[in-house]
């Protein structure tokens, strides 16, 4: 009577017998040669080991094909319990960071370039430093670098934002050192042979010669290197 009048969540025959019924069909057909002593026993499929089993005086073809679907049962169930990955804080950090520019009005088309390399580094948008962004970029190619300086700047103009102020790094980050080679770069000296020849053939001045020199040094500085 107590049975019958209890809610059925906690009829423990009924809750071993949903357990059963919730199987797929084949598992069902598997292990429907152990079934009902198994509900019998108030024991659900997870319940089952593999001396209950072998108790039970089953055909050698029926065992085998039981202990298969049970350890499909488990493996399944252990991955479904498996827990969750903890969230990443860093990425927790940038993604409200995200939302937050974005109810600003704010595109954030182009913040994975510094997001994705910070969250890799599990470091939150405060967490940011110019020397973390210098060394950063100094490992990128030139155009990596130049996209990635673009997106600097752009967090760097939302420090005046008092809504994101809280959630940016303090000092701006954005004033990447310039890694371009400088220097001064000779034309080639029978260029300069040439152009003197020319400046003397016609008796030029000498400052007018020191003018056509510089005119083919600054000519070379604009050339690509190879």
């Amino acid at each position: 009577m107590m049975v019958r009048y209890s809610d059925a969540g906690d009829d423990p025959y009924r809750v071993v017998t949903r357990t059963w019924a919730e199987l797929s069909k084949a598992a069902k057909a598997a292990l429907d040669p152990i079934r009902k002593p198994a509900e019998r026993a108030l024991m659900c499929p997870l319940d089952l080991t593999p001396e209950w089993v072998s108790d039970q005086g089953l055909a050698t073809d029926q065992a085998a094909q039981v202990t298969d679907v049970l350890r499909e049962i488990f493996f399944y169930a252990a991955q479904v319990r498996r827990p969750a990955p903890l969230p990443n804080p860093a990425e927790v950090a940038w993604e409200a960071l995200r939302s937050a520019i974005r109810a600003q009005g704010i595109s954030t088309i182009g913040l994975t370039k510094v997001s994705s390399l910070a969250i890799e580094n599990c470091m939150a948008p405060s967490d940011l430093t110019l020397d973390w962004t210098s060394k950063a970029a100094a490992q990128m190619d030139t155009p990596k670098r130049t996209a990635f300086a673009i997106q600097l700047r752009k967090l760097d103009n939302l420090l005046g934002t008092p809504d994101l102020t809280t959630m940016l790094y303090a000092e701006p980050i954005s004033a990447l050192p310039d890694l371009r080679k400088h220097g001064k770069i000779e034309p080639p000296a029978d260029i300069i042979a040439a152009v003197d020849d020319i400046t003397a053939t016609h008796r030029r001045a000498k400052s007018t010669c020191n003018e056509a020199r510089g005119l083919c040094v600054r000519f070379g500085q604009q050339q690509p290197r190879t």
